[in-house]
């Protein structure tokens, strides 16, 4: 009767853990791979999503104009 007349409080929403950039660079010196680390720290660089990050192709990197078109962004978005 009283949850009709009184709603319940929000739950709050967890923030993200978000790495310090020493975390960052520490994360990536880990990765042996020198063409792994380049896939992260582009991923990382753009704020990609990991579907984002998979459907990228060559001509969507474009180092001149440092910018990466992805076509599964949401809203259609380019992350710059």
């Amino acid at each position: 009767m009283f949850e009709e007349i009184i709603p319940a409080p929000k739950k709050p929403q967890k923030l993200p853990i978000v790495l310090s950039p020493e975390e960052v660079m520490q994360f990536l010196r880990a990765v042996a791979s020198t063409k792994h680390r380049v896939i992260l720290t582009t991923c990382y660089a753009a704020g990609l999503r990991i579907s984002e990050a998979l459907a990228l192709s060559l001509p969507q990197l474009t180092a001149s104009a440092w910018s990466c078109a992805s076509s599964k962004a949401r809203g259609k978005k380019i992350a710059t």
